[in-house]
């Protein structure tokens, strides 16, 4: 929506918003099997085996949602004829964008410590730990910058196209925040001594209950963080318009916008220490009306 300071129409200001949300709906992912298994160099190039420890991991539930909005605001200057251009305007303001995205998930694993059958240990020594836990996974970007640009319009009687072209720079601040619980199951374990070689092997007590504990799993066993990167925002509108009256247009319009640095969710997922950076790109079609005062 633009405002004309002056009846000649030379100068004014203008301002645009636009919000968009997703949602992936849920996903579950087969379950992982990890497994190591740990000898004993007894005597030269004999090995023994000892243990294995084998873990088992299931992530259910999974979500992902996103919401991109922004808004910004320019004085726009109309400048005289422009190769052979009747309206071309050029303008500066200011530009804000937003991108915040969220992943949820169930998360369970169970890890089993089992002794070797050719050791003779009895079966009461191996012992499973488990843990079930939800977490919520969140990175926000928001960019503040100033912006400059142009736009161009040709018309043909009351049929005309335009070309608006903006580039923002300024500073990305980019957010991760990580919240959630895990129930864990624990089996107490004391140490014996097998030929010399102190185990690990279940104390025959009962399981230990840890609930409410802080979000674990991998993607969700990171802390919050926060950095501020130099980005470039550059967006565009190029229209086909059919003028009603002087001040009303019937518009059909391709939209984009392009976010130079920002950090996605699933990228933050092998990055504990740092956030990682990518390019996002948003585009679209726009049937509407324009109107100018």
């Amino acid at each position: 929506m633009g405002y004309w300071l002056d009846p000649a129409r030379t100068i004014a200001i203008e301002g645009s918003a636009f919000f968009v949300q997703g949602n992936s709906g849920s996903i579950s992912q087969a379950p992982t099997t990890a497994r190591t298994s740990t000898f004993v160099n007894t005597t030269p190039d004999v090995f023994v085996g000892l243990f294995d420890d084998t873990t088992t991991t299931s992530v259910t539930n999974a979500v992902i949602s996103d919401q991109f909005y922004g808004a910004d605001a320019n004085f726009r200057m109309r400048t005289p004829l422009f190769a052979s251009l009747p309206n071309f305007d050029v303008m500066f303001g200011l530009r804000y964008a937003a991108l915040s995205e969220r992943l949820t998930a169930d998360v369970n694993s169970v890890s089993s410590h089992i002794f070797q059958p050719g050791l003779g240990l009895p079966k009461a020594f191996d012992f499973t730990n488990s843990s079930t836990g939800t977490g919520s996974f969140t990175i926000r970007n928001d960019f503040i910058g100033p912006q400059f640009g142009f736009n161009a319009e040709k018309h043909w009687g009351p049929f005309w196209v335009g070309n608006e072209s903006k580039l923002a720079v300024g500073a990305m601040i980019e957010q991760v925040s990580v919240s959630g619980s895990t129930d864990n199951s624990i089996a107490p374990t004391t140490t014996r001594r097998l030929a010399g070689i102190p185990i690990t092997v279940n104390a025959g007590t009962p399981l230990v209950t840890e609930t409410g504990g802080p979000p674990a799993f991998g993607l969700f066993a990171q802390g919050d963080r926060i950095k501020t990167v130099f980005a470039v925002v550059p967006s565009g509108t190029i229209t086909l318009g059919y003028d009603f009256t002087d001040t009303w247009s019937l518009i059909l319009a391709y939209n984009y916008i392009y976010l130079s640095s920002v950090g996605r969710v699933g990228d933050q997922v092998t990055s504990p220490a740092d956030i990682r950076q990518s390019g996002f790109f948003a585009q679209g079609i726009t049937l509407g009306a324009k109107a100018q005062f």
